[in-house]
């Protein structure tokens, strides 16, 4: 009897466990997706006020998918180790980035540093709000 209350016990046990990690996943889903949607809303305002030409934007794009399409490809490579493919990915960043840079003006340049700039005090603002940052308590 015991061990049936047991093995009842433990199977009612992890189908919870086992439906409350789906609707963690669930909702960690809906909020990355909500995430990307305000993410991209932002960008699309950065990108009019970078006032790119139409000569800049469809080199952008032919460097955005030059880059996605190769990262795909290291990525699905199974002969490299993870370390391999994060050195590549790595390098593959840098290379897109230079590339991106060599298409922008020089006013362009100073507005995305300055972009950059506003998020990173951004991100340490948030940190210290949360109690993430390294402040000391006596």
């Amino acid at each position: 009897m015991k061990k049936i209350l047991l093995l009842s016990f433990a199977a009612l046990f992890f189908a919870a466990t086992s439906h409350a990690q789906s609707a963690d996943t669930t909702a960690i889903h809906h909020a990355h997706k909500a995430w990307q949607k305000r993410s991209k809303k932002g960008n699309t305002d950065f990108y009019k006020k970078l006032n790119l030409s139409a000569d800049q934007q469809t080199k952008l794009k032919a460097i955005k998918g030059d880059e996605k399409s190769k990262a795909t490809a290291i990525k699905n490579n199974s002969n490299l180790s993870a370390d391999e493919k994060k050195q590549q990915l790595k390098a593959l960043n840098k290379d897109a980035y230079n590339k991106r840079q060599a298409i922008y003006t020089d006013e362009q340049k100073a507005l995305i540093k300055e972009d950059h700039a506003k998020k990173k005090a951004h991100k340490g603002h948030k940190k210290e709000a949360t109690g993430n940052g390294s402040a000391s308590v006596d």
